[in-house]
C-alpha cells in the first residue's frame, strides 16, 4: 500500500538525489510539495504529478499528508518539525534535526502526546557497505577493534550556500561533522565519551569550516574529521589486531556507485569485498515509511544523542 508524503522546502539536494527515488518507488505517494521559489514549485510539481501548496499553512493543514521530508536550513528546523507534529504528520528532517539539546524535550513531548515520531536523515546508515561493515566489526574475525577514523569533507561551496550562513546555523560542525560523529556511535552500538575536539574557522568565513574530535570507546578510540575547502574525503577506517580495512564513498555516493570494503594486512590486499548495490535515499525512505514503534522510539533518542554530542565537541573546542 503507498504511503503519503509531503515535501517542505526543496532544493538541489532534492533534485540530485530524492526526486530520482520518488520517480522510481511505487510505494511513495507524493502528496504535494512547498517551496517558497514558485517557478521551481510548479515545475517539480507538474514532473510528479502531485499536489502545489500555495503555502506552508497549506501543506500543515493537509489531513492526508501523514508524512513530510523537510530539508530546509537548520535555523528553521524546530520550529517546522514542531508544526508538523502538531499538525500530526511524522516527520523526516535532514540533519541536525535540531540544533540545541534544549529543544528535544519539546518535540519528543509534542510526538509523543500527537503518537506521530521524528527523524534524522542519515542516510548512509541504509547502504549496504554500512551493514557489511558493521557485521565485520561484530563478528570480530580480525580481533578486537584498537581504533577506528571517520573522514568527511570536500572543496568549498558557493558563497552563498545557507551553510556559510551564522544566521541560519551553518557551518562545518553541523554538516560533515555529523556524519563522521554519528557513525561511530552507529558502528559500535555504543555512546562514547568525548575526551578532545578542535573546531576551525578560516580568515573570511561567518561559520566554522572543519574541525576533528576523539572519541573514547573504553578498549578503543576514533577519531572524527570534517573539513569545508579541503581535498575530498569520504571514509571510514578500522584498525584491527589482525587486519586495517577501509571503506571508501562512505558517507555519500553518487547514484548507480559501486562500493566495496579493503582489507589490508602489513600492507598486503588480502581481500576487497565488493558490496551489492542499493540506492541508501531509497531504503531510508522505506524504512521511514514503514518502521515499528520501537524503531520510532529509537530514532527520536538518535537524534538527542546525536545533538549531545555536537554540543559536547563545540564547547569543548572553546
Amino acid at each position: 500500500m503507498k504511503k503519503n508524503i509531503s515535501f517542505l522546502s526543496v532544493g538541489n539536494h532534492f533534485k540530485k538525489n530524492i526526486l530520482p527515488v520518488l520517480n522510481s518507488n511505487p510505494e511513495i505517494n507524493v502528496k504535494g510539495i512547498f517551496t517558497r521559489n514558485h517557478k521551481n514549485r510548479r515545475s517539480l510539481c507538474s514532473e510528479l504529478g502531485c499536489n502545489e501548496y500555495s503555502s506552508y499553512e497549506d501543506l500543515l493543514s493537509d489531513k492526508e499528508c501523514e508524512n513530510v521530508y523537510i530539508s530546509s536550513p537548520n535555523a528553521t528546523h524546530f520550529n517546522q518539525i514542531v508544526d508538523c507534529l502538531k499538525s500530526n504528520k511524522n516527520v523526516l528532517v535532514e540533519k541536525p534535526a535540531i540544533t540545541d539539546v534544549n529543544q528535544y524535550k519539546k518535540i519528543e513531548s509534542i510526538a509523543h502526546k500527537k503518537n506521530v515520531f521524528f527523524m534524522e536523515a542519515f542516510m548512509y546508515r541504509f547502504h549496504n557497505q554500512f551493514s557489511e561493515l558493521q557485521n565485520i566489526i561484530n563478528q570480530g574475525d580480525f580481533g578486537s577493534t584498537k581504533f577506528a577514523q571517520f573522514d568527511f569533507g570536500f572543496p568549498h561551496l558557493n558563497d552563498n550556500n545557507f551553510r556559510y550562513s551564522r544566521k541560519l546555523k551553518g557551518g562545518a560542525l553541523f554538516d560533515a561533522g555529523a556524519y563522521t560523529l554519528s557513525c561511530p556511535k552507529e558502528l559500535f552500538s555504543k555512546k562514547p565519551k568525548l575526551i578532545g575536539a578542535k573546531i576551525f574557522q578560516e580568515t573570511g568565513f561567518d561559520v566554522d569550516t572543519g574541525g576533528s574530535a576523539l572519541l573514547d570507546f573504553e578498549s578503543f578510540t576514533s577519531q572524527s574529521n570534517w573539513f569545508f575547502g579541503a581535498t575530498y574525503q569520504n571514509s571510514a577506517k578500522v584498525w584491527f589486531n589482525d587486519a586495517f580495512l577501509i571503506a571508501d564513498m562512505f558517507f555519500s555516493k553518487p547514484a548507480n556507485s559501486k562500493s566495496n570494503i579493503k582489507i589490508f594486512r602489513n600492507y598486503e590486499l588480502i581481500d576487497e569485498i565488493d558490496i551489492k548495490d542499493n540506492n541508501h535515499f531509497e531504503s531510508m525512505f522505506k524504512y521511514f515509511l514503514n518502521n515499528t514503534k520501537s524503531q520510532q522510539a529509537e530514532e527520536m533518542l538518535r537524534v538527542k544523542n546525536n545533538i549531545e554530542l555536537i554540543q559536547q565537541v563545540s564547547s569543548f573546542a572553546k
